[in-house]
């Protein structure tokens, strides 16, 4: 099942291009982890997820993971990005 999810978000980027969170107005970041006030959000995606770590909304550092890496219900969310991210797209193509 991630690997559907994985290929779809992959074919996304591929036609549309790398995107940030910012770029589709999401409410919030997908949280990949947490380590009581310290937390990793995804928040850019191309061939690989850019994770920025926060504490108290100050971004410490960034790393970035493969999509394999993450949870299915963090993939589904960046799916759910990225379907916004190509409609975007289009309605400004047009």
């Amino acid at each position: 099942m991630k690997k559907k999810i994985i290929e779809k978000i992959k074919t996304i980027i591929d036609d549309y291009g790398s995107f940030g969170i910012g770029e589709v107005q999401a409410d919030c970041s997908p949280c990949v982890n947490s380590l009581g006030e310290v937390v990793g959000l995804a928040e850019y995606f191309s061939d690989d997820v850019t994770i920025e770590i926060y504490h108290d909304e100050v971004n410490l550092d960034s790393y970035t993971m493969k999509y394999e890496e993450l949870k299915k219900d963090v993939l589904e969310q960046i799916l759910e990005y990225a379907k916004q991210y190509k409609a975007d797209q289009e309605e400004e193509n047009e």
